[in-house]
């Protein structure tokens, strides 16, 4: 293919060629990583917890890099600064401030809700101030700072321009619930335990998203909230999810914070907050 015809798939179909080359430059990057250091290195990625949050890392800019390439061959580089700059607009009422915050509130009550029913941790990390440390800088550095300008900062607002807030929250959910899909095959589980964790981390996601998109409707200028909003999540689910880190119980856990996004997201539908 002649590089007029890439760029101009890249102009004519920017959000289609986003989506594309979020995928493909995901898991070509996982599949390298997984070539070069199972299949060259002889390593196990289960026991070299170091190497899988290298690559979440790496994985994890990766819609960032889309997104340039697709803004810059159709808008030019000063559309993809002004992007990013929206990581520092942070003139928005405290209310969406709070609001961004909900996954977090949500994962205290998961805690607090499995606890209060009988529920047992099954172990993990000693929860010392390294720990916090590295956790903190590892969820700053992968998901919400990499994902949001593709996920919310590009392709929300193109979807909002063809379909109703809940249809695009809700195509938007599943496009970025399958970029995760190598991922669920790192985390050690198989069989039932793989299929449970596949369904709470597709309600997770797309619960997540809709409540992303009631934030981003009435903050649209800012990538501020988004990030806030990602970024408490991903803390949570480290915490509480299959790794089992700290707070952790595995799926019983994950399941109950996405049963409680997705409440979440049916409460705002009631009370219409998908309603532009």
């Amino acid at each position: 293919m002649s590089a007029d015809k890439k760029q101009s798939f890249l102009v004519r179909r920017p959000l289609l060629a986003f989506f594309v080359l979020s995928y493909v430059f995901f898991w070509v990057a996982l599949g390298v990583f997984g070539a070069v250091v199972i299949g060259v290195l002889h390593l196990d990625p289960n026991n070299q917890p170091g190497l899988l949050a290298l690559i979440r890392i790496f994985g994890s800019w990766m819609p960032s890099l889309a997104v340039a390439i697709v803004i810059g061959a159709g808008e030019g580089r000063e559309a993809v600064t002004r992007l990013f700059a929206k990581f520092f607009q942070f003139r928005f009422p405290l209310r969406w401030y709070l609001a961004s915050l909900i996954p977090a509130g949500l994962t205290v009550l998961t805690v607090l809700a499995y606890r209060l029913t009988g529920g047992l941790p099954e172990g993990g990390v000693p929860l010392t101030a390294g720990f916090w440390a590295s956790l903190f800088l590892i969820m700053f550095l992968t998901g919400a700072t990499g994902e949001e300008p593709g996920w919310r900062g590009f392709a929300l607002p193109r979807l909002l321009e063809r379909f109703s807030p809940l249809k695009a929250g809700l195509l938007l959910g599943l496009v970025w619930n399958f970029w995760h899909l190598p991922l669920w095959f790192t985390t050690g589980s198989s069989g039932t335990t793989l299929l449970f964790y596949i369904l709470f981390h597709t309600v997770g996601i797309i619960s997540l998203n809709l409540v992303m998109v009631w934030i981003y409707l009435r903050v649209p200028d800012s990538l501020a909230p988004m990030f806030l909003a990602h970024f408490t999540f991903n803390f949570g689910i480290t915490l509480v999810g299959p790794a089992g880190l700290g707070l952790g119980a595995g799926l019983p856990l994950m399941g109950w914070l996405a049963g409680l996004l997705l409440l979440t997201a049916l409460i705002i539908w009631a009370f219409k907050g998908f309603e532009q």
